[in-house]
């Protein structure tokens, strides 16, 4: 009987672990689709939902200017994993649209000390500069960031 009831609680775990992944890939699939009124209307259903899933709902709010959403799911997605650099990365860009430099300056700092190689959020920074008129302080930053590959061009 004790074999049974584990093998159902194991079965459950494994099926909602497989319902969150199922979820994630069809939220990244709109996303990468230009579908995001579609990805936006699982935002009242996430309480559950992944990290990464929440980062593709805050992504949709993102890319349809919503910065008051964009900031809350990255938020909830940081919450759930602070070790994904993505979710830092577009919470700068929303603070930077919202003219609170230093706050997205904060958050692309979080996203270079857990993936230093990516030139785009040097390229943030030097935006959050540029935005306050700092032009020595951002030059700096772009040129940082045109030390690595991809750089975004400036």
């Amino acid at each position: 009987m004790k074999n049974v009831i584990i093998s159902l609680f194991l079965s459950l775990i494994y099926s909602v672990g497989f319902s969150q992944d199922e979820i994630t890939l069809e939220l990244k699939t709109l996303s990468q689709n230009g579908q995001y009124e579609k990805v936006i209307k699982h935002a009242s259903k996430s309480s559950d939902y992944s990290a990464k899933a929440l980062y593709y709902i805050g992504q949709a709010f993102y890319m349809i200017e919503d910065d008051v959403n964009c900031l809350k799911f990255m938020d909830l997605s940081i919450a759930k994993d602070a070790t994904d650099p993505a979710p830092y990365f577009i919470k700068g860009s929303t603070l930077n649209y919202m003219n609170k430099y230093d706050d997205a300056i904060k958050s692309f700092q979080q996203a270079i000390n857990l993936y230093p190689e990516d030139a785009a959020f040097y390229s943030g920074i030097g935006d959050s500069y540029y935005m306050q008129e700092n032009f020595n302080l951002a030059l700096e930053w772009y040129t940082k960031a045109t030390e690595h590959n991809y750089c975004p061009d400036r």
